[in-house]
C-alpha cells in the first residue's frame, strides 16, 4: 500500500471516536425519581436539558443548563452542583463545534468538582477535557488527561456503575491515540482491555465501533486474520440493527490492503447497497471513494472516474452539513480532500486522450477540493468573544443535526408518514437559517453554500484583459489552466521534479540579493512555455498557485522579452478560483472611512509605554519594538486626509480595539506588526499585538473585516503551511475568509523601514481623480517605482516579496471617487 493509502487508514478511526465521545462521554447530571413538584427549578431545568441533548439538541440543552445554572447559583448550591452543570454546558458547546467555549466550561468545572470530591464527576471532566485536546489534535495533552481520568478510575473499588461504562471507552481512546501514534502495540493492548471491560447489555452499535478499531490496528500491523476476525465481529453485531455498510467497507479495505483489489469489489458492492438502503451518505462517499480505489488498480479508468466522481457528488449533497456538523473536520478534513484530489489525478491523466470534456470536469474538480479547504478554514471560525448567546451560524448547525436526526427516525420507523411531516417542518427551519445567514454572515454562507465553478462560469468572470493561470502539481505530474474569457487551454506540464529545485534556487536568490535569471528563465520555459502566446498577453494575470508554485513571487520571473514579468503584467493570486465571485461582490460595500492603522505595538516588557512591569507567560513571545511602523502608518494616514483615517499604536493595538474600529467600516486596514508563523500548525500563526495579546488565525475568523484590502506589513506575513492542491495556510486565507476583498502580503523577511512601497501603492489607489486603479495593477506601478528608484529598493528582493491575494480590483477606471461605494 502507497504511503497515502496507509495514512487514509490510519486516520479511519477518528470517526469512530468521535462517535464514541457524542454518545458517551459528556455527562451531565442524571436526573433524579421524584415528581416535577419535588424538584428544584436548577434540576428541572436540567433533567429537561439531558433529554435534548441525548437527542443531540446541542443548542435546546445548552438553554437548558444553562437556566439550569443561573438557578444553582442563585440559590447557593455546592460547587458539586454548579461543578456538574457547567460540565454539562461544556458538552453542549463541544457538540456545537466551539471548542473554546467548551474548553473554558471544562475548566471551569474542574475545580469546583474536585472541591466537591465528587472523584466520578472529576474522571468526567477531565474525560471531557482530554476529548477537546483530541478533537484539536493536541493529542499529547489528550493521552495525558486521559490516562488521568483512568487511573482516578482505577482507584474506585467497587466501581460506580456510571463509571463502569465510561472506562472502556476511555480505553478505546487511548488505543485510538497510540494508534495515530503509531504505537500499534499499545493500541491493541488499550483495545482488547476496552472490549474485555464492555459491560453486559452494552449499545451494540457502540461496541460494533471498538471492533473497528482493534480491526483497524490489526491491518496497519498487517495481521489480517486478525483485522478480519474484529471486522467479522463489528459486522455480527450490527446485523440485528439493519446498518451493516461500514462492516462491509472495511472487509472490502481489508482485501484491498492484501493487494485483493479483484475482490474487494464484492463487500464494497454489499456496502454501497447497503449505505444507499439507509441514506448513509457520510458512509458511502468513502466507500466510493474506496471503490474506485479498487478499480484504478486493475487499469478500470472509466469505473475508477465514475465512482470517484460520485464519491464527490455525495460531498457537494453533505457540504453544509459535514463540514460544520463534524468537529472532527477540525484535524482531518484532509481526507476529505483527498476524494476531489483523486479524481481530478484521474481526469487529469486521461485529458489528454480524451479532449476539452474531461479537462473540464478536471478543472472542477480540482476547485471542489479547493473549496473544501477554505470551507474548512471557516468552518473552525470560533464565536466572537463579546458573543452572548449562540449565533446563527451555531443555531444553524443545530438544526442541521435536528434535521439528520429526524430523516433518521424517518427512516427507521414502521410508519414514517409522521416523521416525514417532521422532516418537512426541519427542512423549512433550516431554509429560514439560511436565509438570515446570507443576510448575517455573507462570507460564511458564500463559502457553504456556493458550489465549486464550473469552467464555463470561470470564463464568465473574467475581464477582456484577464487571465486565469490555475496550477495542479501532483509529486509525478503537472498541469495547468489557461483562460480567459474567450478561451480554455489544458497543459500537462514538465514533471515537477525538473522544475521544482530551480524554485528553491530562483528564492533563495532572491531573498540573498543573488543571480536570479538563470533558474528565473527556466522557471518560465517550465511553467509558461507550453502556454499559447495569444493567451499569455493578456495585461492583468491571476494565479492560483498550487505546490511549490505557491512559493513562487512570477512578478520577478524574466519574461520572454527578457524584462522581469511585473514590467509587463499585473499579478494577483486566489486561493481558489471559486471564492472570486463572492470577493468581487464585495466591492460593493459601502465604506464609511478611507484608512485604519495599527501600528507599533507593545511587544516586550523593557518597552516604557507598559503601564506596569509583568513577567513573561509561559511560552510567551517578546519581541523587539517596531519604532518606525508608527511614522510609516501615519505617512501612510496622511494621503487619505486626518478626516477620513485612524491611526493606534501601543496598548490601543488590542483585539478589542480592532474589532471595534472594523465596525466604523474602513476601506483599508494596515496592519505592520511582528508575523510570527508556524509552519506546522498554521492555525496558530499570529500577528503580535501589544502584550499579552495576539491574533492568530482562527481569531481573524471571528473579525468583521469587510475591507476592500488588508495590508499585513509584517515580516513573512504570506507564510504558512504549503498544502498539496489547497496552497499556502496561514493569515492571507484568514483574512480573505474574514470579509477582506485582497490582502497585501509578504513572502520573505523584508527590512523595517518607511514603508516606502506600500505608500506609493495607496497613492496610485488614489491617483488620477476619479479614475481608481485595480489593486494588482497599483501593486506593479509601486513595484515599479521601486524597480526604478535605485538602491536597495530596487532590487527584487524588497519588491518581489510583496503579493496581493484576493479579487485584483477594476480592470480599469470605473469613475468612482476613491470614497463611497463602487
Amino acid at each position: 500500500m502507497g504511503r497515502k493509502g496507509e495514512w487514509l487508514f490510519g486516520k479511519g478511526s477518528c470517526w469512530i471516536v468521535f462517535w464514541l465521545a457524542l454518545n458517551s462521554q459528556y455527562f451531565s447530571a442524571p436526573p433524579l425519581v421524584l415528581s416535577a413538584a419535588d424538584l428544584p427549578a436548577w434540576e428541572t431545568h436540567s433533567t429537561e436539558a439531558r433529554r435534548a441533548f441525548d437527542q443531540s439538541l446541542y443548542l435546546e440543552a445548552l438553554g437548558g443548563y444553562r437556566a439550569a445554572l443561573a438557578d444553582a447559583e442563585a440559590a447557593g448550591e455546592p460547587p458539586g452542583v454548579t461543578g456538574r452543570i457547567r460540565n454539562s454546558v461544556g458538552a453542549c458547546w463541544l457538540g456545537l463545534g466551539n471548542y473554546q467555549a467548551a474548553l473554558s466550561e471544562f475548566l471551569r468545572a474542574l475545580p469546583l468538582v474536585e472541591r466537591a470530591g465528587d472523584a466520578e464527576r472529576q474522571a468526567a471532566v477531565e474525560t471531557n477535557i482530554a476529548s477537546v485536546y483530541f478533537f484539536q489534535g493536541d493529542r499529547e495533552n489528550a493521552h495525558r488527561l486521559y490516562r488521568r481520568a483512568l487511573d482516578n478510575l482505577q482507584k474506585r473499588t467497587p466501581l460506580p456503575d456510571s463509571m463502569a461504562r465510561i472506562k472502556p471507552l476511555i480505553l478505546a481512546n487511548l488505543g485510538a491515540l497510540e494508534r495515530l501514534d503509531g504505537r500499534y502495540r499499545q493500541a491493541l493492548d488499550y483495545e482488547q482491555a476496552a472490549l474485555a471491560e464492555a459491560p453486559a447489555g452494552a449499545d451494540p452499535a457502540r461496541w460494533a465501533g471498538v471492533y473497528d478499531l482493534l480491526g483497524l490496528t490489526r491491518l496497519d500491523r498487517r495481521e489480517y486474520p486478525q483485522a478480519r476476525e474484529a471486522f467479522e465481529q463489528a459486522l455480527r453485531l450490527r446485523q440485528p440493527l439493519g446498518d451493516t455498510a461500514r462492516s462491509w467497507m472495511f472487509l472490502g479495505r481489508l482485501d484491498l490492503a492484501s493487494g485483493q483489489a479483484a475482490a474487494a469489489l464484492r463487500p464494497f458492492d454489499r456496502a454501497a447497497t447497503e449505505a444507499r438502503r439507509i441514506d448513509d451518505r457520510r458512509t458511502l462517499w468513502q466507500i466510493l471513494y474506496w471503490r474506485g480505489t479498487a478499480w484504478r488498480r486493475q487499469g478500470r479508468q472509466q469505473e475508477a472516474a465514475a465512482d470517484l466522481g460520485e464519491a464527490a457528488g455525495v460531498l457537494e449533497s453533505l457540504r453544509a452539513s459535514v463540514i460544520p456538523t463534524d468537529g472532527l473536520l477540525v484535524q482531518f478534513e484532509s481526507q476529505y480532500h483527498d476524494v476531489f484530489e483523486d479524481w481530478a489525478d484521474l481526469l487529469c491523466e486521461t485529458a489528454a486522450e480524451a479532449g476539452d470534456a474531461v479537462a473540464a470536469a478536471a478543472f472542477q474538480a480540482v476547485e471542489s477540493g479547493r473549496a473544501y479547504s477554505l470551507r474548512a478554514l471557516l468552518a473552525r471560525r470560533p464565536d466572537p468573544p463579546d458573543a452572548s448567546a449562540p449565533t446563527v451560524w451555531r443555531q444553524y448547525q443545530d438544526r442541521l443535526r435536528r434535521l439528520e436526526q429526524v430523516r433518521a427516525r424517518a427512516r427507521a420507523a414502521g410508519d414514517p408518514a409522521p416523521w416525514l411531516a417532521r422532516v418537512g417542518e426541519e427542512e423549512a427551519a433550516l431554509r429560514d437559517l439560511e436565509a438570515r445567514l446570507r443576510v448575517e454572515e455573507p462570507v460564511l454562507s458564500n463559502a457553504l453554500f456556493a458550489p465549486a465553478l464550473t469552467l464555463p462560469e470561470t470564463q464568465a468572470l473574467l475581464g477582456q484583459q484577464d487571465l486565469l493561470l490555475s496550477f495542479y502539481v501532483r509529486p509525478r505530474a503537472a498541469w495547468l489552466w489557461a483562460v480567459t474569457r474567450r478561451q480554455a487551454r489544458f497543459y500537462r506540464l514538465a514533471p515537477p521534479a525538473t522544475w521544482t529545485p530551480e524554485v528553491r534556487r530562483f528564492l533563495s536568490a532572491l531573498r540573498e540579493g543573488g543571480d536570479t535569471k538563470g533558474p528565473g528563465r527556466h522557471l518560465y520555459r517550465a511553467l509558461l512555455g507550453p502556454v499559447d502566446p495569444e493567451l499569455l498577453a493578456r495585461r492583468r494575470w491571476m494565479v492560483a498557485a498550487d505546490g511549490e508554485t505557491a512559493l513562487l513571487p512570477f512578478a520577478a520571473l524574466p519574461a520572454a522579452s527578457g524584462r522581469y514579468l511585473i514590467e509587463e503584467r499585473a499579478v494577483s493570486y486566489t486561493p481558489a478560483v471559486s471564492v472570486l465571485p463572492g470577493l468581487r461582490e464585495r466591492e460593493a460595500y459601502p465604506y464609511e472611512r478611507d484608512f485604519l492603522a495599527f501600528a507599533d505595538p507593545i511587544v516586550n516588557n523593557a518597552d516604557p509605554r507598559l503601564a506596569a512591569r509583568r513577567a513573561a507567560a509561559p511560552g510567551e513571545a517578546l519581541l523587539p519594538r517596531l519604532a518606525s511602523s508608527a511614522a510609516e502608518a501615519q505617512a501612510c494616514a496622511r494621503l487619505f486626509g486626518a478626516a477620513h483615517s485612524t491611526v493606534l499604536t501601543g496598548a490601543a493595538v488590542s483585539a478589542s480595539g480592532l474589532r471595534r474600529q472594523a465596525a466604523a467600516g474602513y476601506r483599508y486596514w494596515h496592519l505592520t506588526s511582528h508575523v510570527i508563523v508556524d509552519d506546522e500548525r498554521p492555525n496558530s500563526s499570529f500577528i503580535a499585538l501589544s502584550l499579552p495579546e495576539k491574533l492568530t488565525v482562527l481569531e481573524v475568523l471571528s473579525l468583521p473585516a469587510r475591507a476592500e484590502m488588508v495590508t499585513l506589513n509584517g515580516c513573512e506575513s504570506g507564510g504558512g503551511k504549503l498544502l498539496p492542491g489547497t496552497g499556502v495556510l496561514g493569515l492571507t486565507r484568514a483574512f480573505l475568509a474574514a470579509g477582506a476583498v485582497s490582502v497585501l502580503a509578504t513572502r520573505w523577511q523584508i527590512p523595517d523601514e518607511s514603508g516606502a512601497l506600500v505608500q506609493a501603492l495607496y497613492r496610485n489607489l488614489l491617483a488620477a481623480g476619479s479614475c481608481r486603479a485595480g489593486r494588482s495593477e497599483a501593486l506593479r506601478q509601486a513595484q515599479l517605482e521601486m524597480l526604478r528608484a535605485g538602491g536597495w529598493r530596487s532590487e527584487p528582493r524588497y519588491w518581489a516579496a510583496y503579493f496581493l491575494s484576493g479579487w485584483p480590483g477594476p480592470d480599469s477606471c470605473t469613475g468612482s471617487d476613491h470614497r463611497g461605494a463602487l
